[in-house]
């Protein structure tokens, strides 16, 4: 008998095979698109739940303030001026023109340095990094009073509502040209 040859009661089994897989197909699909019938007569609608779905937190709001508009207080200013005497001046100095290796926080060469980036990254450079000694170590509303010092001694305008220490408020608020 040749190789070829296969006996009457015998089936080949790679056809087998692939019923399988096609039946197994056919179960993830339907176990994938979980069970729905495309036939709207046949469709069943979801069983209702005890428990009402989760709300969804809201989407962060980004800020629309122009900094023109002034997006600090002059009270915050003063509070700044303060946290800046005791822990910036000493590098950057009471004038804030800075000295190697501490730059310029006001004036010309710090505004084209910032200029078209927004006052979040402002934040971030000098919360992440500043004071040298202990980066991090003011709390988020002291480094916001920072920037409101910051701001006034490159003559932006205080408005008549503090600069938030909220990172996606501060991300939408551009540093333009006076």
């Amino acid at each position: 008998m040749s190789e070829n040859n296969q006996s009457a009661g015998s089936r080949p089994t790679g056809l087998y095979i692939a019923a399988a897989v096609v039946v197994v197909v056919i179960i993830g699909v339907v176990v994938f698109m979980g069970g729905e019938s495309s036939d709207p007569q046949t469709a069943s609608a979801p069983a209702p739940s005890a428990e009402p779905a989760p709300a969804l937190a809201p989407a962060p709001v980004a800020s629309t303030a122009n900094i023109q508009d002034g997006v600090y207080t002059n009270a915050q200013a003063r509070r700044g001026d303060k946290l800046y005497a005791e822990h910036c001046s000493l590098c950057h100095l009471p004038s804030m023109t800075g000295k190697e290796p501490a730059p310029e926080l006001a004036g010309d060469l710090f505004m084209s340095k910032w200029l078209g980036q927004s006052v979040g990254d402002l934040f971030i450079r000098i919360s992440s990094t500043m004071p040298v000694s202990n980066p991090g170590m003011l709390t988020e509303e002291q480094y916001a009073d920072l920037l409101a010092v910051l701001l006034q001694a490159n003559n932006f305008p205080a408005g008549a509502e503090e600069l938030k220490a909220d990172q996606d408020y501060l991300d939408g608020i551009k540093i333009q040209a006076n």
